[in-house]
């Protein structure tokens, strides 16, 4: 299945294909998923610049396909391949993604944040009690 995915010039219009061959309607896939109308529209008109960006388009990709019978892991190697620019990890400093980019470092550093926060709770304490 994937090598015919692949081969398509149009992800979206394979997903729309797919999709109606299935009977269900955009409305339905947003009511289930929770995604927006014109997110899924985006994503059927290979508009990526509609879509969240990062590991959020990921998530619609697979939440789509999951909904309308395809294999997720299978369609998101492929519009991973399709829309290389989705592929990339979102940075810091990056205009509407750095909240990712903001997630990404805390789940990394979290432990250090928190001996951190820490170690200031217990000087400031300490200079307190001392003053007073």
């Amino acid at each position: 299945m994937s090598e015919q995915i692949s081969s398509l010039e149009d992800f979206g219009a394979y997903l729309r294909e797919r999709r109606k061959e299935a009977g269900i309607s955009l409305k339905q896939i947003s009511a289930i998923t929770k995604i927006s109308l014109s997110t899924l529209e985006a994503l059927e008109n290979n508009n990526i610049s509609g879509l969240p960006g990062g590991i959020f388009s990921r998530a619609v990709v697979r939440s789509y396909a999951s909904e309308i019978g395809l294999d997720q892991e299978d369609t998101l190697h492929i519009f991973l391949k399709k829309f290389p620019s989705e592929a990339e990890i979102p940075e810091f400093g990056k205009g509407h993604r750095d909240v990712v980019g903001f997630l990404e470092y805390w789940s990394e550093h979290r432990s250090l944040i928190f001996k951190c926060f820490f170690f200031g709770v217990v000087i400031i304490l300490a200079i307190v009690y001392f003053i007073l």
